[in-house]
């Protein structure tokens, strides 16, 4: 992938060329230079440009249609920023590796959808053609087959409503906490959709509903998302659960059937010895915000009449902070926190094995 860096101050320019290399085995890096023309055309070749906050030249960017990942100094995102959804903001190296992790994981998938996009379409033509055929065959066959045929489908499908495991269709919807979680193995007998997307934010399931949710059709939809919100937007706990408020609301409104379950935030650990937790990946997160956050999402489940899990004190020791058993990093679950989320969520789900 081509990054283009129009960074002015040369240590945080070391820092994101480091951080790109952690990500990216094979970048091409392209700095700023002074010769208009030559940046010109760096810029409509890079797919990524990370600059210092200058309203003019981000501008430019957009004209290009880029993604922009702009560094800044500053308490608070400008407002301009916040309304732009090709712009993500940082201040700390950590915040700009979670961006980074996100836009690989969007290309990632891009490309599997255009791998698969042929397959897919070859599949269509052959079911179409097996219909067609079907339809063809059931024309010709003696009207006694033919009911003992709708019979056979009749039998089918009253089995079939017999076994609740068959009828469900659950969507489980958020961040890398929920694209990490191995669905297959915990819902394995149950028909279950892994919607996470690894740095993902509220405004990023607002946008792909539509692919993560609505074409599935799902009875039941279990969200957890937020805990990047607190690192790479400027939207306050408010605006956090204002969104997930929204997601919710779509939700209802494009599939009315569905049962929303929305977790709290998950606890973090950035103050335990033990090697195994990272620092940089908790960053900004505290448990003492998560609380606050959870205390308004409870309200706002209230109030929209959906099913709030308090996950977080199933995941938190005697401290208060996320149980070093259950974690990896500090932030993301451990295979021991995955089988509490599982157990949590399949008796709030009343769902039995």
């Amino acid at each position: 992938m081509i990054y283009y860096i129009s960074v002015r101050n040369k240590i945080e320019n070391d820092n994101i060329r480091k951080t790109i290399k952690e990500f990216d085995k094979n970048p091409t890096i392209v700095s700023e230079t002074k010769n208009i023309n030559d940046d010109i055309k760096n810029i409509k070749k890079a797919k990524i440009i990370i600059t210092d906050y200058d309203k003019g030249k981000i501008e430019e960017y957009n004209k290009y249609k880029k993604i922009v990942i702009v560094f800044t100094s500053k308490k608070k995102t400008p407002e301009e920023l916040l309304d732009n959804k090709n712009c993500f903001t940082y201040k700390k190296r950590n915040e700009l590796r979670e961006i980074l992790c996100y836009q690989l994981n969007q290309r990632n998938h891009m490309k599997k959808i255009l791998f698969y996009s042929p397959i897919v379409l070859i599949g269509i033509i052959i079911l179409i053609g097996g219909i067609m055929f079907s339809l063809n065959k059931i024309e010709n066959t003696h009207s006694k087959e033919k009911e003992e045929t709708k019979e056979d489908i009749k039998e089918e499908e009253e089995n079939k409503n017999l076994d609740p495991k068959k009828a469900e269709n659950i969507v489980f919807l958020g961040d890398s906490l929920t694209e990490e979680y191995d669905i297959l193995k915990f819902f394995g007998d149950y028909p279950s959709i892994n919607s996470g997307v690894s740095g993902y934010c509220t405004d990023n399931i607002i946008d792909n509903l539509e692919n993560f949710v609505y074409e599935y059709n799902p009875t039941k939809v279990v969200l957890l998302i937020g805990t990047n919100d607190i690192c790479i937007r400027d939207y306050g706990n408010t605006g956090i659960v204002d969104n997930i408020k929204k997601i919710v609301r779509y939700i209802k409104k494009n599939r009315s059937k569905a049962k929303i379950y929305v977790e709290s935030l998950y606890p973090v650990n950035g103050v335990s010895t033990d090697p195994k937790i990272s620092q940089w990946m908790v960053g900004d997160r505290t448990n003492s915000q998560i609380i606050e956050i959870n205390k308004l999402l409870k309200k706002m489940c209230e109030e929209e009449k959906v099913e709030y899990i308090d996950m977080y004190q199933e995941l938190i020791d005697e401290e208060g902070n996320l149980n070093v058993d259950y974690t990896r990093d500090g932030l993301h679950m451990s295979e021991e926190g995955y089988k509490v989320v599982t157990k949590k969520i399949k008796e709030v789900l009343e769902i039995n094995d």
